[in-house]
């Protein structure tokens, strides 16, 4: 009879929620910016400030943010739902909840390994590392790993298992859910379920990212307050949630916070990216080389000429890379900025005192070649880069430059074809294969290119001297690094205390 007493109680229900226009309007926004955003984000997906966001993920999250609330919403509007069709509106918004819950800490934990990444990725730099086969193979096997879990699938791989186990008790649950009781609002085990696993998924996110976020350098994506944002606004409806189940008079109150804050996180999570990628200039991944480059058949250019159009001098091997990283107890001696003056190439004594007026001028003319045969500078630029999960271009560029400096060095002249291919294949294997531990942005043509080169001199052709092989994947490169991180590096903190340095020196 009591039974009876509910499902007439609960047929009688005109909805069972309550701000069922405003839900609805707020469901209808989000509906909108996600059908926005989604186009975008397919386009866009390799500008940093949307891959490093876990966007797939996010865009899911956001499509069952949806679901919930529209649910909830059509629930709230007075005879929108009938008695039978209950339900199925439950199921759609228990699942939904339980697939949208542990994206939180999947982001989080990838967010982690990216963060984590750049650090291995500075110790291939190390002259100890560099110099010691058994310790770079171990710092590469680490990398690797990291970097899988890094990436988007990575993401991926933290949420799927997360949400299968949650999700299947969902289900179970809701097989045998007394419906009535939901529907008049009357705790069952679903409904306490569905609470508790909310707020674990949340808490547990939360301590997560509060573990290693505060702590990592601040990057230029504004990842960490897009996080903050986020979290906060969940946290604090989950709680109100709980108060309101031991104080029900709060249950307009608990409603509207409910629907701001959900609301508001699935708007920020949208929005952070799509504003900054119209305020910020467009991270490009193409770019036509010169005409004027080396690249050109035939050509027999020397290292010399070659280093004076790209504005540097050669340095050996050891010297490159204890330019990137000055690991301690090493120094590197006459590290200093480079001008080129008709066609010479100068050095600047570190010693100079400089005048902050003609510092900033010094500094327009800037370019990487510079930044990289100075110590000072090589080691901002490669914490800054690190900062932008890019660190893996400066990488192979000092890559190359070993490359070139071992073949000119080589006792044998020309070099043997063995002696290029073992130099060659390490080169490959680390940053041009696909998904090497260190793969850098190069567009397909100059891959191919590379490799046909490649071939030729394995043949044995004298049409293309092995030390250019590498020169038109090099320019490409750094001519990446020169247009989407160079005048933001120079407009960086890590850049102005260098500068401020070397004005007092």
């Amino acid at each position: 009879m009591a039974n009876q007493t509910l499902s007439e109680q609960a047929q009688a229900l005109g909805s069972t929620a309550s701000f069922g226009p405003v839900r609805l309007a707020f469901t209808a926004v989000e509906i909108v910016v996600l059908l926005a955003s989604l186009p975008v984000f397919v386009l866009e997906r390799r500008q940093p400030c949307v891959k490093h966001r876990s966007w797939t993920l996010n865009l899911w999250a956001v499509f069952w943010t949806i679901v919930v609330n529209g649910t909830t919403a059509i629930n709230a509007m007075p005879g929108w739902v009938p008695y039978r069709s209950f339900p199925l509106t439950m199921w759609l918004r228990g699942v939904g909840l339980m697939l949208l819950m542990p994206s939180f800490l999947a982001t989080f934990l990838r967010q982690y390994f990216l963060l984590k990444l750049p650090v291995l990725q500075a110790q291939l730099l190390d002259h100890r590392t560099v110099v010691d086969p058994d310790q770079y193979m171990s710092v590469s096997k680490r990398l690797s790993r990291v970097k899988f879990l890094s990436t988007e699938l990575g993401a991926w791989l933290f949420y799927l298992p997360n949400a299968v186990v949650v999700v299947a008790i969902e289900v179970y649950l809701l097989i045998f859910a007394d419906f009535d009781k939901i529907a008049l609002g009357q705790p069952t085990t679903l409904t306490l379920y569905n609470g508790a696993v909310s707020l674990i998924e949340v808490i547990v996110a939360a301590v997560v990212l509060l573990s290693y976020l505060p702590r990592a350098p601040r990057e230029n994506f504004l990842i960490a307050e897009q996080f903050y944002v986020v979290t906060f606004m969940i946290v604090l409806d989950l709680v109100v949630n709980v108060i309101w189940t031991v104080v029900p008079s709060i249950s307009d109150v608990n409603d509207i916070i409910s629907i701001l804050t959900v609301f508001g996180a699935a708007i920020v999570d949208l929005c952070f990216p799509l504003w900054l990628l119209l305020s910020q200039p467009k991270y490009k991944n193409e770019w036509t080389p010169r005409k004027s480059s080396s690249r050109f058949r035939g050509e027999t250019r020397t290292f010399a000429s070659m280093s004076r159009d790209y504005g540097q001098h050669s340095t050996s091997n050891d010297d490159s890379i204890q330019s990137i990283t000055s690991p301690k107890g090493v120094h590197r001696e006459n590290s200093s900025p480079l001008n080129t003056v008709n066609g010479s190439t100068k050095t600047m004594p570190n010693s100079t005192k400089t005048d902050p007026t003609t510092a900033s001028a010094k500094a327009k003319q800037l370019k990487i070649s510079q930044i990289m045969a100075n110590s000072a500078l090589n080691d901002a630029f490669c914490k800054y880069l690190a900062r932008e999960f890019s660190l893996e271009s400066l990488l192979f560029l000092e890559a190359v430059r070993n490359y070139r400096d071992r073949l000119r060095k080589s006792s044998v002249q020309p070099p043997s074809i063995d002696y290029v291919r073992d130099l060659s294949n390490r080169i490959n294997q680390e940053f041009v294969l696909p998904n090497a531990v260190n793969e850098v942005n190069l567009p397909r043509k100059v891959v191919d290119k590379l490799m046909e080169d490649l071939r030729a001199v394995a043949a044995g052709s004298t049409s293309v001297r092995a030390v250019h092989i590498y020169d038109e994947a090099y320019e490409h490169i750094e001519q990446m690094l020169a247009v989407n991180h160079l005048r933001r590096f120079q407009a960086s903190d890590l850049f102005k205390a260098v500068s401020y340095s070397a004005s007092l020196a």
